[in-house]
């Protein structure tokens, strides 16, 4: 058994002066009861696919036993989803783990084949969609997720698209060297 005693103190906030108020006396009782098993258990994470596929859910992403072999997750990998630009690919996702990016970051790898993605991070990769197939990059280990659903481009403002309406150059070609050796160029 154990004995807690709580002192109850008042302080006067202009002097700082404490006064004693009073106790409690709890006592708590030694015996740990049991632990009960969790009755929650992680729900079934299975993909019935020949193909590497993903599959992104509400707060995790599900991969499939063929993508699982693909990216060659091992016992104590991460996985890993980054945004790259390649010349046809402009900020789509790509998957690997942590040991093929070369970091030591990522989500752990559930038994149940599933690892955590919750948040800003599963809603950016909701735009690229919620079923995914691994296309092969140009690093090995690494691969592009190719989503169920093509990102809608940002609409970009017309006064954006049309600054050279507002450039004035024909200034420009008339600066000489002598022009630029006299220039103040402090602020």
């Amino acid at each position: 058994m154990f004995l807690d005693i709580v002192f109850h103190y008042e302080v006067d906030p202009i002097t700082g002066e404490l006064q004693y108020i009073g106790q409690d006396k709890i006592t708590v009782d030694s015996k740990k009861a049991p632990k009960k098993e969790s009755s929650k258990k992680e729900p079934e994470s299975k993909i019935e696919s020949d193909k590497p596929l993903i599959v992104l859910e509400a707060n995790r992403i599900v991969i499939s036993e063929k993508a699982k072999e693909v990216l060659n997750v091992c016992d104590d990998c991460r996985i890993e989803i980054k945004y790259k630009d390649d010349k046809n690919k402009k900020g789509m996702p790509v998957i690997g783990t942590n040991s093929a990016f070369g970091t030591k970051s990522g989500n752990l790898l559930r038994k149940n084949g599933s690892i955590s993605y919750s948040g800003s991070a599963n809603a950016k990769l909701a735009t690229f969609g919620t079923k995914f197939t691994l296309e092969p990059t140009e690093i090995e280990g690494i691969f592009w997720l190719v989503g169920d659903t093509i990102p809608e481009a940002p609409e970009i403002p017309e006064e954006i698209i049309d600054i050279e309406s507002e450039l004035d150059t024909t200034t420009l070609d008339q600066i000489t060297d002598e022009d630029l050796k006299t220039f103040n160029f402090e602020l």
